[in-house]
């Protein structure tokens, strides 16, 4: 997915990038860090414009720092000789016989970050783990694809790209599905299961939620948080925000990722919660040249933006 981060004034000054999926969910994140506290080599400060990182990922390779989990790959590379594994692990080449359709393997300098396959319950992740100076801020852009999937009424479940603060060290995402690899959950707010964490120093999750639960706060999502979702902590069916970006904000561990905004009409505690974008966050699997998807990625920068 094409990314550009440019500083803005942000009080953090250092960051981190990155990007997740959950059979239809994806993390991209980025690292913010503050050099008083960082002791790990940093880029140096850099003037409105500057382009800070750019990673187009087409090719056979990505650059140094851009890290791997669950079934992030790059179609760009030679086919890889078996599974993949959890991660963390260098961007590489996708395994054969994934449920398609996928682009192809080997596709040099025409390939894609395919973070899953057409799959249920995949998961992945994409880490940049090389803190970015943000003491102007950052502006960031990138292009991404979700198709496919058969849920009804909607497909599960979206992208997230987030940004976590620079001190922290940014090996693992956060929880899958409703949270898309940024918030903390509690799978099916069910106590027997295992509460899972979310990302290390959360700062800032960005959800293009297609299914619509990044929106609520069932699961636990947002705990700790003095305002809650508009949709509250309550199970709904259909998922409350469907096609939707919503925003949350700094978190660690079980506490926090709190709900900040939505692109909804209706910010009240009764639904529905309508969104308002101009179009549809998921295309049609058999599009022609689908730029990117829920599953693909091509480039990601980042750069300081304007004052």
């Amino acid at each position: 997915m094409p990314a550009k981060v440019r500083p803005r004034r942000w009080s953090t000054p250092l960051v981190r990038c990155g990007t997740a999926l959950l059979a239809l969910a994806v993390p991209l994140g980025v690292r913010v860090a503050d050099p008083s506290r960082e002791s790990r080599r940093v880029a140096p400060v850099a003037s409105d414009g500057t382009l800070l990182l750019d990673e187009t990922v087409t090719g056979a390779t990505a650059q140094a720092g851009f890290i791997a989990a669950g079934d992030a790959c790059l179609t760009g590379a030679p086919q890889a000789g078996g599974p993949l594994g959890p991660g963390p692990r260098p961007l590489g080449g996708c395994p054969g016989g994934a449920i398609g359709p996928v682009p192809p393997n080997g596709a040099a300098p025409l390939g894609y970050l395919r973070l899953t396959d057409a799959g249920n319950d995949r998961s992945a992740a994409v880490l940049y783990d090389s803190p970015l100076p943000a003491n102007g801020g950052l502006e960031l852009t990138f292009e991404q694809w979700q198709y496919g999937g058969t849920t009804s009424p909607s497909p599960a479940d979206g992208i997230a790209m987030f940004l976590v603060d620079g001190a922290a060290s940014l090996t693992r995402p956060g929880a899958f599905g409703g949270s898309l690899g940024y918030a903390q959950k509690l799978p099916d707010a069910n106590p027997a299961n295992p509460y899972l964490p979310g990302v290390d120093g959360g700062y800032l999750g960005v959800g293009l939620d297609v299914l619509g639960n990044y929106f609520g706060d069932w699961e636990h999502r947002g705990d700790g948080c003095a305002a809650r979702s508009p949709a509250g902590t309550a199970f709904h069916v259909p998922a409350p925000g469907a096609n939707m970006v919503t925003v949350r904000g700094p978190g660690r561990g079980t506490q926090g990722y709190c709900w900040l905004g939505a692109t909804t009409d209706n910010t009240t505690t009764t639904g529905p919660w309508n969104s308002t974008l101009p179009g549809t966050l998921q295309g049609p699997t058999t599009a022609a040249a689908p730029p990117h998807r829920s599953y693909w990625a091509r480039s990601s920068s980042c750069r300081p933006a304007p004052s």
